[in-house]
């Protein structure tokens, strides 16, 4: 019998890598362990009321499914609102910003390809 070199990862919530950037008031909780054979990146990202990211030029591909609240994404010039179940796929995104623009904390479930370095 060959031998399984595959590894399986459970992430529960209170082991999961974290990253918080105050002045945007986003929190990033990663859904799997940074491993260096990791080919994707699942995450939640959650953004305060008010809470704006910089400018991001990420690369590669982001999926992105929002969960709650409201969001305006802008991408290469273009604004698009994101609501509760709306979801988006950029493949090689340009430039965006995403932004809380409603009166709840945004939470959304994103994906990156590849893992993005936090």
């Amino acid at each position: 019998m060959e031998e399984n070199n595959r590894e399986n990862y459970i992430n529960h919530e209170n082991e999961r890598e974290t990253h918080v950037v105050e002045k945007a008031k986003v929190r990033v909780a990663l859904l799997a362990p940074r491993k260096k054979e990791i080919k994707f990146e699942p995450m939640l990202v959650h953004f305060g009321i008010g809470g704006k990211t910089d400018l991001i030029s990420a690369g590669g591909v982001l999926f992105c499914l929002v969960l709650q609240g409201k969001v305006e994404l802008t991408v290469g010039g273009e604004v698009h609102v994101l609501t509760k179940e709306d979801s988006i796929y950029l493949d090689s995104p340009p430039e965006n910003i995403w932004k809380n623009i409603g009166k709840t904390e945004v939470i959304s479930f994103a994906v990156g390809i590849p893992p993005m370095r936090l």
